[in-house]
């Protein structure tokens, strides 16, 4: 599968999304109301999205020839959520 701009900008903000609804959502549920299982399925579907960004963005670093460092710098992002704002400045750099 051919990995572009639009593609990881789309993972990355699917990605982030699901973060702020494990920490917003589920986690209140978890320690306020005793509701765990919210937090044990938002949490996988979060982990199986985290795993795709990193892939797509290691397959397009790599179909673009990039430096390890750009690779860390765009990897780095992933730390952040909606860290697609940034991929755009780390991978023109």
């Amino acid at each position: 599968m051919k990995i572009n701009l639009t593609r990881l900008h789309l993972f990355s903000f699917i990605e982030g999304l699901s973060f702020l609804l494990l920490l917003c959502f589920a986690m209140p549920l978890k320690y306020i109301w005793g509701i765990p299982i919210v937090v044990k399925i938002l949490g996988m579907v979060h982990g199986v999205l985290f795993v795709i960004l990193v892939g797509s963005i290691v397959l397009y670093a790599k179909d673009k020839n990039f430096s390890l460092r750009k690779l860390f710098l765009a990897l780095l992002t992933t730390s952040l959520p909606f860290g697609w704002q940034y991929l755009d400045d780390v991978f023109e750099s």
